[in-house]
């Protein structure tokens, strides 16, 4: 079926990989060709975050890359759910865009409001940085919109200077 644009739908892609799509548009310093374009965003879907949204698809790459680093199941991350995210480009010339991304979730018995850094290209690829944060001692970035728990401490604009991720 083709889109009202006459455009055949782009198949495999979330809501929240097309809106990535969308917001990487702002990384280009002209007008692309309209057959370039991501396929306008279903809102509605987006909002009832089926299938996910931005900051579902976030949330599933921070955990899914978390867990791969445990050695052991009892320090792995389960039920998940994103609460905000939030992406930003700090430099115009580098190609790599940033999410930042709050959650919460359970590690074992244990329940945590997590914080996550991602980065890539072509949307959320690489875990940057993945901790818990004490909701009484958060700080304010000035990426981010307002929302997302922030750890003190933390150079969270992009450093390549991250400690790995710790819960």
């Amino acid at each position: 079926m083709a889109t009202s644009r006459g455009h055949p739908p782009k198949p495999g892609k979330s809501i929240g990989q097309e809106f990535v799509d969308h917001r990487l548009l702002s990384r280009i310093g002209h007008y692309p060709d309209s057959k370039d374009l991501p396929r306008q965003l279903d809102m509605v879907a987006y909002f009832k975050d089926d299938p996910p949204c931005q900051k579902t698809h976030c949330t599933d790459v921070a955990v899914e890359q978390y867990n791969a680093q445990q050695q052991s199941d009892d320090k792995k991350v389960t039920r998940a759910v994103g609460v905000d995210s939030n992406m930003f480009i700090l430099d115009q010339n580098d190609p790599l865009s940033y999410w930042h991304v709050y959650f919460k979730a359970y590690v074992g018995r244990n329940r945590y409001r997590c914080f996550a850094e991602l980065s890539g290209e072509k949307g959320p690829e690489l875990l940057r940085h993945c901790t818990a944060v004490n909701k009484a001692s958060v700080v304010a970035c000035s990426n981010c919109f307002g929302g997302i728990y922030h750890p003190p401490g933390v150079d969270f604009n992009g450093s390549p200077r991250l400690p790995p991720p710790n819960l």
